[in-house]
């Protein structure tokens, strides 16, 4: 008789499920990228509507959820740079948007903190695509939501962690292969 195949081998019984698993993240991941596309289409219709750049209606939407961020504050949750952020501060101040504020026992700093209009231009355009989310899940047992919601932030913790690799490492120089493509024979 012939012993079956070890079960950490290729053909071993967990290579089935470990193809069939890395299906699934695979699927997880296409489904990610397709949402976050999805979303910076909408962001961007959003932005658009309210005349600013992407990056300056995230950084508003982070206002308007926290009630008021630094520029520290602002840096660390969008990853733009110090100078990017002051920008769009000022962008949004200038559009009436939000206003800066002395932070209490700190000369130094400011707090932006939204305007009323933005309350009335951005809040509604959100509260119905929360209603329309919740029409979409209305189907789904609130475990199913929490489970989805633990998944998503796994997801959203693995490319934050990538992204930090990936902004670390030497940006290659692609001029030198370029310009040897561009000579003639």
């Amino acid at each position: 008789m012939i012993a079956p195949p070890p079960k950490d081998s290729p053909e071993g019984p967990n290579r089935p499920q470990a193809s069939r698993r890395s299906g699934l993240v695979e699927a997880l991941a296409d489904a990610a990228d397709g949402l976050a596309a999805q979303s910076s289409r909408f962001n961007g219709l959003v932005a658009q509507r309210a005349g600013i750049v992407e990056s300056d209606l995230l950084c508003l939407r982070l206002i308007l959820s926290q009630g008021g961020a630094t520029a520290g504050e602002l840096t660390a949750a969008t990853g733009l740079t110090g100078g990017a952020t002051t920008g769009t501060m000022n962008r949004l101040e200038a559009r009436g948007l939000a206003q800066r504020e002395p932070v209490p026992g700190d000369r130094r700093k400011t707090i932006v903190r939204p305007r009323a209009i933005a309350l009335q231009e951005i809040a509604p355009i959100y509260d119905m695509r929360q209603g329309s989310l919740e029409n979409a899940l209305a189907g789904y047992s609130d475990a199913e939501l929490q489970n989805a919601h633990k998944i998503i932030g796994s997801i959203a913790a693995a490319l934050l962690e990538e992204t930090g690799r990936l902004a670390s490492e030497p940006v290659p120089r692609r001029e030198a292969a370029w310009e040897s493509r561009q000579k003639p024979s």
